[in-house]
């Protein structure tokens, strides 16, 4: 039996298109949201919210640490960071999955996790 074919799935790529078509309206409600909250004035889906913007708007491991800090206030936080090599045909998959299902994926295509006192995003 054969894998399924992710990277051309039409139904898997139109979900990740919708998402990423979703990036800017979903960025400006975080840059207003950040602008007139802290972090321990959002619920949960603002913070979801702000914490995957800064992901888009980060190329580095260390730039998103400076962003989480001086944008969200936030001192104590664990990244987990994955860049997967070019041609890395399972790291394009998931990367597209990623997308698919409503997670966001840095400016260089990181996959990256976020762990906080208040969760993981």
């Amino acid at each position: 039996m054969d894998s399924p074919d992710i990277l051309n799935d039409p139904m898997i790529k139109l979900a990740a298109m919708a998402r990423n078509h979703q990036a800017e309206m979903r960025g400006r409600l975080a840059e207003q949201l950040m602008s007139v909250k802290t972090w321990d004035d959002m619920n949960d889906k603002e913070r979801k919210l702000c914490v995957g913007h800064l992901v888009t708007q980060a190329s580095s491991e260390e730039e998103l640490r400076k962003l989480l800090s001086e944008e969200l206030g936030l001192d104590f936080f664990e990244i987990e960071w994955h860049e997967s090599a070019e041609g890395d045909k399972t790291g394009e998959e998931a990367k597209l999955l990623i997308q698919a299902l409503g997670g966001d994926l840095s400016k260089n295509g990181a996959m990256v996790n976020i762990m906080t006192m208040e969760g993981l995003f």
